[in-house]
């Protein structure tokens, strides 16, 4: 019988553009106005590859006509947090045309017994999910956005839908033990109904999870913990198992409504 071919480990440079969709997306939906957010996916409004990267430029004070393209004597912005700018841009534009992204279809039954592990979270909003709304607005926004593809061939990365944070507060599961157990059922579940997770050994495979407890979500099964891409939010790259050439940090985001202060500073007596 002959051997399965194997995909390719991404490289470094599409994880980090990995990591740059989940932070656009987290940072568009936070500022959403709409108080509740429907689960149903729908596309929203995006912008042209060169529209969205020139967007990301860091502003110059140099008049267009004394500007210098030439890479060797392009002014340093001290400011700026790329180390190249022309590459980034480039880069980006290329990840907006082609990047595709397989998402498990967990992610639409909601007759599942465990719908709300794996369905988007009807609220993100709700106060009671605290600093953990990152991870279900991850989800929310990948759903929406215009990195999905049915065509397993024609994917970069997979999705593995599953909500660390859903099953914490879910009584059936719970615990840090029994989280790890489900994670790793449900992974050998798809790796036996789907050729794709055993064609990379589940290196083009990612999870995402901002709980503390996510660390040890992929405890209890090795080709998840040792080659799939945890995007984390994590306080500190030096946590135990985060594997840094492999995994992504994702910016954590906290929504709270705007307060009308009590007693404001130029309203206090002196």
């Amino acid at each position: 019988m002959m051997s399965r071919k194997k995909r390719p480990r991404p490289s470094l440079p599409w994880l980090l553009l990995l990591a740059l969709v989940g932070s656009i997306a987290v940072s568009w939906l936070a500022f959403s106005r709409s108080p509740r957010l429907d689960h149903v996916p729908r596309p929203h409004r995006t912008l042209t590859a060169t529209a969205a990267a020139s967007t990301l430029l860091p502003p110059s004070t140099e008049a267009p006509e004394k500007r210098n393209t030439t890479t060797a004597s392009k002014p340093a912005r001290i400011a700026a947090p790329y180390h190249d700018w022309d590459l980034f841009a480039s880069d980006f534009d290329n990840m907006l045309q082609n990047l595709k992204i397989f998402v498990y279809p967990d992610a639409l039954n909601s007759s599942s017994p465990f719908a709300n592990v794996f369905l988007p979270h009807p609220d993100p909003l709700h106060p009671k999910l605290g600093n953990y709304f990152s991870e279900h607005m991850f989800k929310i926004s990948l759903l929406r956005s215009r990195f999905l593809t049915s065509d397993p061939v024609k994917t970069s990365f997979f999705f593995l839908p599953f909500s660390i944070n859903a099953l914490r507060n879910d009584p059936r599961v719970r615990s840090e033990v029994s989280i790890a157990d489900f994670i790793a059922q449900y992974t050998t579940r798809i790796s036996r109904e789907y050729e794709f997770w055993n064609a990379s050994e589940g290196s083009n495979h990612f999870y995402v999870c901002c709980h503390s407890v996510g660390r040890d979500a992929a405890l209890k099964h090795a080709e998840l913990r040792n080659n799939a891409i945890q995007v984390a939010c994590s306080s500190s790259y030096f946590q135990r198992l985060y594997t840094a050439h492999k995994d992504v940090g994702l910016p954590q985001v906290w929504p709270r409504p705007l307060e009308e202060v009590p007693n404001p500073p130029n309203a206090r007596l002196h």
